[in-house]
């Protein structure tokens, strides 16, 4: 298989292509569309355990009220966010 590859393709260094000019007038739309989607996508991975690590270690809360205070928070969040969606704020 090699020898008939190189007896088709004597110089291989011939299929070398010159790289394409770059633009460095901005970044597309499609590039910042797919940046914001890795920000949520990754902001959806903070689960309970990381948030409730990370109050723990910097407020003295005690352990009991963790859960509530996640809770409360998403509720929160879930109702200011909602009523932005819907043009109420």
């Amino acid at each position: 298989m090699v020898l008939t590859a190189r007896s088709q393709f004597p110089r291989p260094r011939d299929f070398d292509l010159s790289p394409p000019a770059l633009q460095p007038a901005g970044l597309q739309r499609a590039y910042w569309l797919y940046v914001d989607a890795v920000a949520v996508i990754g902001a959806g991975y903070a689960d309970f355990a990381l948030i409730a690590f990370g109050r723990a270690a910097v407020v003295s809360t005690l352990s009991l009220f963790l859960p509530c205070y996640f809770s409360g928070t998403g509720a929160t969040s879930n109702v200011v966010l909602g009523a932005a969606r819907a043009g109420r704020c």
